[in-house]
């Protein structure tokens, strides 16, 4: 065989499981909208106007298998003949070219399968491109064989449900089952995906954590006196988070009769980081997932900027969640029809819901944020902004930060729950 059939057969057989991993891309990319369906649809869009023509053409997936067929045929037959011309026995001719043949196609399907999996829409909407010209064209022949089986699952390209998708009708409904409750817990659902856990997190300054020389009994008076059951600890700065001690974990060291100190990290667990951009529905699946109910959340630059728990995402979802040890200060505390007490921690979506205004914050999320971006300078007592309708007072402040916060209101707004 010269050097230029070989070159072309070698061409030929590497263009075709370029080819046959492309088809396993865009069958498992069309696999996947089928399930799940692709979120960044817009009604009129290239990717809707090509679900509506998929679902016109329900022979689609037979062509992709017909393609596929053809193509591993193909492939069968030139290795074959390569190995034929390089002077090869015909029975080994035969084993070795399905051999390779199988190896091949399992690689290529899965090559296909990894990028059909990680960009799904990508490759849907590419390989409908590609194959409806070819369905309209071979029509006639395609009419012959039978439409695909999963006919009552079409192509659905969708967006993801938000609060505002919800009809007035069905809005209506949950409000009138128990108040608005329920209706306000559907909407702290729904919007899960696009609230990220910087907006609830436990902000660095009020972390409680302890040095990882610490003793056994500092980190169970510590945990006694702040009253959590689970305390982070730090080598040299709290940017260094090592693990998380359970108290749970130390009770039973120091039951068991044991010196009081022992190195912490052999008592701590590894702690779970989280980007501050991570959405609440992602991290909530995460704590499911690896049984955890803490993290350790992480700016940009890679230092702690606070803490998450499982009580943060619940309270999300269902409102603030109280035990019999919160004896801390409310959170607001209405002093005359129009003036409101409020801890500044609160966020601005809070502050709206609790007013009825829209507020809005570039680049930060509570009111305490809102208070220093107009001032412009560290805050003290007597300090005050106006915003909208709203005089906000600083009330009190410890060191740099801002506790109490006093806004007064110069339209009436409906009182909060």
């Amino acid at each position: 065989m010269d050097e230029e059939g070989s070159r072309v057969v070698w061409v030929s057989l590497i263009g075709i499981f370029v080819a046959l991993g492309l088809i396993s891309a865009v069958r498992t990319g069309i696999a996947s909208s089928v399930r799940s369906g692709l979120r960044d649809a817009e009604p009129g869009s290239v990717a809707r106007r090509l679900a509506d023509a998929y679902d016109s053409n329900p022979r689609i997936p037979l062509l992709i298998s017909g393609l596929r067929l053809l193509l591993v045929v193909t492939a069968a037959i030139s290795i074959g003949l390569l190995l034929y011309l390089l002077g090869l026995d015909a029975w080994l001719v035969l084993v070795a070219s399905v051999s390779i043949t199988v190896l091949s196609v399992a690689l290529a399907d899965l090559s296909g399968y990894i990028f059909g999996s990680k960009w799904p829409g990508v490759f849907c909407v590419l390989g409908l491109k590609m194959l409806l010209p070819v369905a309209r064209s071979c029509r006639k022949l395609l009419a012959l064989l039978p439409a695909r089986p999963w006919q009552a699952s079409p192509l659905v390209f969708i967006q993801q449900p938000t609060w505002e998708s919800i009809s007035p009708q069905q809005k209506n409904g949950i409000a009138d089952s128990e108040g608005n409750k329920d209706a306000q817990m559907v909407e702290s659902v729904l919007e899960l995906k696009q609230t990220q856990v910087k907006e609830l997190l436990v902000p660095r300054v009020d972390i409680i954590a302890s040095d990882v020389n610490a003793s056994a009994d500092e980190v169970i008076h510590l945990a006694l006196a702040y009253g959590y059951s689970r305390i982070p600890i730090f080598e040299e700065t709290i940017d260094k988070i090592v693990g998380i001690v359970y108290t749970r974990d130390l009770l039973r060291f120091l039951q068991e009769g044991s010196d009081s100190w022992i190195p912490l990290q052999e008592l701590a667990r590894d702690p779970m980081f989280v980007p501050e951009t991570k959405s609440v529905y992602d991290l909530l699946q995460d704590f499911q997932d690896r049984h955890i109910h803490i993290a350790v959340v992480v700016d940009e630059y890679g230092g702690t900027a606070g803490l998450v728990t499982i009580e943060d995402l619940l309270e999300e979802i269902v409102g603030e969640i109280e035990d019999e040890f919160d004896l801390g200060e409310p959170k607001f505390q209405r002093i005359a029809e129009n003036e409101i007490i409020v801890d500044a921690k609160l966020g601005l979506d809070d502050l709206n819901d609790l007013l009825g205004t829209e507020v809005e914050g570039q680049g930060f999320d509570t009111l305490g944020g809102l208070i220093y971006d107009r001032l412009g300078k560290v805050p003290a007592p007597g300090d005050a902004i106006v915003e909208t309708n709203l005089r906000i007072e600083v009330l009190s402040t410890a060191s740099k930060r801002i506790r109490r916060v006093k806004i007064t209101q110069t339209v009436a707004s409906s009182d909060p729950e």
